[in-house]
């Protein structure tokens, strides 16, 4: 898991989240990770706001069929 990390923080790619707490690996601790340890599977909380917009900025929205 290091060694994909470490690649995905070098290409600037790396969205962190955090969803259990364990401490990150060296080197980790100073990026800001999303917590998802409160979240109930359900509701939408500002940390998976989070996420979900740091996912956004790598993924192309899908383009979706006419009607």
């Amino acid at each position: 898991m290091r060694d994909e990390a470490r690649r995905a923080l070098k290409r600037n790619v790396l969205v962190p989240a955090v969803i259990e707490d364990l401490e990150p690996p060296l080197g980790f601790g100073e990026h800001h990770a999303a917590s998802l340890l409160d979240w109930n599977h359900e509701d939408e909380t500002p940390e998976l706001e989070l996420l979900k917009q740091s996912i956004a900025r790598f993924v192309k929205p899908a383009l979706r069929a006419g009607p």
